[in-house]
Order: C-alpha cells, then sequence, then structure tokens
C-alpha cells in the first residue's frame, strides 16, 4: 500500500513539474531533437546537435565539482551547456564562468594547443531577471575597457530568463517552459517530448525511476561526506526544487524545524 501511495505522490509531483524543474529538465535533455529544437531558437541557428549528454551522466564525469544539467555536442563542433536556475541565490557570472572552465578542461588532452580547445556556449535559463534591466536576454563579452574591443576568448554567455516578453519566438518559448501543459504547434518537438514524460506510461515511469535514484543518489552523498547536513541538503533539495513543497511542509517531512529548511535552501 505504501508503495502505490508513494507511487500516486510521484506522479502528482510530476503533473506539476514544468521544463524550468531541474529532474524534469534532465529526463527532457535526453531527447536530441527536442534539446535541437530549443537550442535553434535560442541561437538563432539551424545548428544540428549531435548528442546530449544530461546531468546524471555529467555527474559520473565532472564529479561534485561541478553542476550542470546538459552538455550538447553539435556538428561543427561547439560544444552548448545549458543551466536551468529557480533560485536567485548565487553569484550568476561566476557560475557560468566556472561551468564554462571546467568543459574546457574536461574536453582537452595534454599536449592540446589552446587555439585547438572547442568553443563552448553557456546557456543560462533563468526563473528571474539576473541583471535586472528587464531584457530577455543578455549576451557578456571579454572587452578591452580602453578601447572597446571585443575579445574572441572561445566562450560565449548567453543568460535567458522567463520574467520579460519582447514578443518574440524566444519569449514564447520561455513562457511554455513555465506551463504545466504544453500543447504548442509552433514547438512540436518540445511538445512531444514534453508530453511523453507527462502523459505516456514509459515517460511517466521513467520520471519516477529518475527521481527515486535522485534520493538515493542524495542519501549516498550525504553518507560519503560523512555529513548529516550533506543528506539534509539532498532531501530538501529534491523536495524544494523537484516535487515543489513549501519549507513548512518540508520540515514536517524531516522533523527540523522551518529556519533551518530556509537556511539550507539560500545555501543551494
Amino acid at each position: 500500500m505504501g508503495s502505490k501511495k508513494s507511487m500516486r505522490a510521484k506522479r502528482d509531483a510530476i503533473s506539476k513539474m514544468t521544463l524550468m524543474t531541474d529532474i524534469f529538465f534532465e529526463a527532457f535533455a535526453e531527447d536530441v531533437n527536442a534539446i535541437q529544437e530549443m537550442l535553434r531558437v535560442i541561437l538563432k541557428d539551424e545548428l544540428t546537435v549531435l548528442n546530449v549528454i544530461p546531468q546524471k551522466q555529467i555527474r559520473n564525469l565532472f564529479g561534485r565539482s561541478v553542476r550542470l544539467d546538459a552538455v550538447c555536442k553539435l556538428s561543427d563542433d561547439r560544444i552548448v551547456e545549458i543551466e536551468i536556475q529557480n533560485e536567485d541565490n548565487d553569484d550568476h557570472v561566476k557560475r557560468a564562468f566556472f561551468n564554462s572552465a571546467q568543459i574546457m578542461v574536461k574536453n582537452s588532452q595534454t599536449g592540446t594547443k589552446f587555439e585547438e580547445l572547442p568553443h563552448v556556449i553557456i546557456i543560462y535559463i533563468s526563473g528571474f531577471d539576473p541583471f535586472g534591466n528587464g531584457l530577455l536576454t543578455y549576451h557578456p563579452q571579454l572587452v578591452i575597457k580602453e578601447t572597446e574591443e571585443v575579445i574572441d576568448d572561445g566562450t560565449e554567455y548567453i543568460f535567458v530568463n522567463t520574467k520579460a516578453d519582447d514578443g518574440t519566438k524566444l519569449a514564447r518559448l520561455m513562457k511554455r517552459m513555465q506551463e504545466r501543459e504544453i500543447a504548442d504547434p509552433e514547438f512540436p518537438e518540445i511538445t512531444r517530448k514534453f508530453n511523453q514524460l507527462k502523459n505516456n506510461e514509459k515517460g511517466v515511469n521513467h520520471m519516477c525511476q529518475l527521481m527515486e535514484e535522485y534520493t538515493k543518489d542524495a542519501r549516498a552523498e550525504g553518507k560519503a561526506e560523512g555529513k548529516a547536513e550533506g543528506l539534509l541538503l539532498g532531501k530538501i533539495e529534491i523536495y524544494y526544487n523537484d516535487l515543489k513543497l513549501t519549507p513548512t511542509e518540508i520540515a514536517k517531512k524531516l522533523e527540523i524545524t522551518e529556519d533551518k529548511v530556509k537556511e539550507l535552501i539560500a545555501s543551494m
């Protein structure tokens, strides 16, 4: 009986998820065609995605030093990293720069000349305006202050947010990413994969399995670190980001104070 209740709870949680939900996006990112459609809109480029490494595999490649949601290899050898960020509780520019550096290192070998390093594009999709100027997108660049000359260092940063609406196709995509249901012929591949994970029995079971793996990973990390705090933080991250529980509900489940929950949420 408990197992059936647990399954019902997971299915209910899945019904509330959007593409801005980390665990849901991880499953969504496994689909090359859906990610390709998304990247073509964001980059305004009829690019071809060769493969996608979703977050779970990335954790195995990079360890705990970096947490990326999806890394895509394009047909022209460019590498695109996509990160979904809902909480405005970090230095997002430094985080994006750190991620690009990790990808550069991972994709280089001893003896590789710097000119041979891949072109890396960091796409940072946030549920808030990271720079507060009311724009849909921001493109930070490396510039020589004295001459205002733009330097090509092999990286490209694109910050996109769900708060602005400039009437473009990209703005419509950002709107869809916040919705619990998608049925939009403008984004056929995104609609297909989204509904497969929401409504198809196989897709729903895959999501349930992924949620279970997240819970086990959180427990394993907490034990490996020998810290109760690590285990606690892992559970809270799942409850808050993926299952969308309130701090009050999380506190009740974990039998800790609501203030402690809020403190750990702020540290994520």
